[in-house]
């Protein structure tokens, strides 16, 4: 059973949603739970992707702070403590705050996989992931490397890589452009 939990007060955007679960479908299978947490500000404003999409919303009360974090956590643990349990939890948000959640869930023997935005991901939860799933891009990322004897020559255990398993290579960095050199001025 797969379980996808939507912290729609950050990840809000009607297409971002569509992506994240036609990806989660197409390469994890059927989404038996779908559900949205948010204010109803945003739940209104994905009103109708959640009605096509079948996704269940939970509209918070509205209090300043982590109303949407602590309704998606519970309902996680709650889930974790079904049978059968979900073989995958899917935390669409970006959130650091969810960090001890995923820990808890990989301890009950869960995988746990991330759909954020990639400037609303927090690179200190990454590694807390099974695997990070960036909407707007084609990009899918696991902080650990499945398999290293896949992997070519010796790279950190750490790095990032595809869901192929194959290392991405870092970023090259350029050498700053030499100033153009001044020009003298013709003889007389």
């Amino acid at each position: 059973m797969i379980a996808l939990l939507i912290d729609a007060d950050n990840l809000s955007s009607p297409a971002w949603v569509v992506e994240a679960v036609e990806t989660l479908e197409r390469n994890e299978g059927s989404i038996a739970i779908r559900r949205a947490y948010g204010s109803a500000e945003n739940m209104k404003g994905l009103a109708e992707v959640l009605r096509l999409r079948a996704i269940r919303p939970f509209v918070n009360l509205p209090l300043p702070k982590n109303t949407t974090d602590m309704s998606l956590a519970v309902d996680a643990m709650e889930l974790a403590c079904l049978t059968p349990r979900p073989k995958l939890i899917v935390i669409a948000s970006g959130d650091l705050d969810f960090v001890p959640l995923v820990v808890r869930l990989r301890e009950r023997g869960i995988r746990v996989v991330c759909v954020s935005e990639r400037s609303k991901m927090a690179q200190d939860a990454i590694p807390a992931y099974d695997q990070v799933i960036y909407v707007g891009a084609d990009e899918v990322l696991s902080p650990k490397p499945k398999k290293p004897e896949t992997m070519p020559g010796a790279v950190e255990a750490n790095r990032m890589t595809s869901k192929k398993g194959v290392a991405k290579t870092p970023p090259v960095k350029m050498a700053a452009p030499k100033p153009a050199a001044k020009k003298k001025s013709p003889a007389k």
